[in-house]
C-alpha cells in the first residue's frame, strides 16, 4: 500500500514540476520582453528599481534544477509506463501529466468517469509493481 501512496505522490508531483516548467518558461520571456522595454525607456528611479526587481526574479529561476527532477521522476517511470496497454497509457497520461478529468478522459476514451477511476487505480498498482518488484 506505500508504493500504491509514493506513486501517487511522485506522479503529483511530476505534474506540478511540469506545470511550473511551463509557468516559469512564459514568465522568463515576459519579463525578459518588459526588463529589454524597460532598458530601452527614460532611466528613472521608478524603472531602475523595477528593472533590478525583475532581474532578481530572473535570477531566482532554477529551471535546470526543476527539469532535473522531472528527468529523475520521468526515467523512474518511464518503463512501467510504457509497458501499459495503449488506451491504459493514454488515459493514464491524460489524467497524471496532463491533468484532465476523469469525465473528460471518459469522452475522450468512451468510458464513465467511475471505470476511468478504476481503470487508473489499477494502473498504478501495477506501475508499484513494476518499479517496486
Amino acid at each position: 500500500m506505500e508504493e500504491i501512496s509514493t506513486v501517487k505522490r511522485e506522479i503529483k508531483q511530476l505534474r506540478k514540476s511540469m506545470r511550473l516548467l511551463d509557468a516559469l518558461a512564459s514568465s522568463d520571456v515576459s519579463n525578459t520582453k518588459r526588463l529589454d522595454m524597460l532598458r530601452a525607456s527614460p532611466q528613472s528611479e521608478a524603472v531602475q528599481a523595477e528593472i533590478a526587481r525583475i532581474k532578481r526574479s530572473l535570477d531566482s529561476i532554477d529551471a535546470k534544477k526543476l527539469s532535473g527532477e522531472i528527468i529523475k521522476l520521468e526515467e523512474k517511470y518511464m518503463k512501467a509506463i510504457s509497458a501499459l496497454p495503449p488506451l491504459d497509457k493514454t488515459i493514464f497520461l491524460e489524467f497524471c501529466i496532463e491533468g484532465l478529468p476523469y469525465w473528460k478522459i471518459g469522452m475522450n476514451t468512451g468510458y464513465s468517469p467511475d471505470g476511468i477511476k478504476k481503470r487508473l487505480y489499477k494502473m498504478i498498482e501495477k506501475i508499484a509493481r513494476e518499479i517496486n518488484p
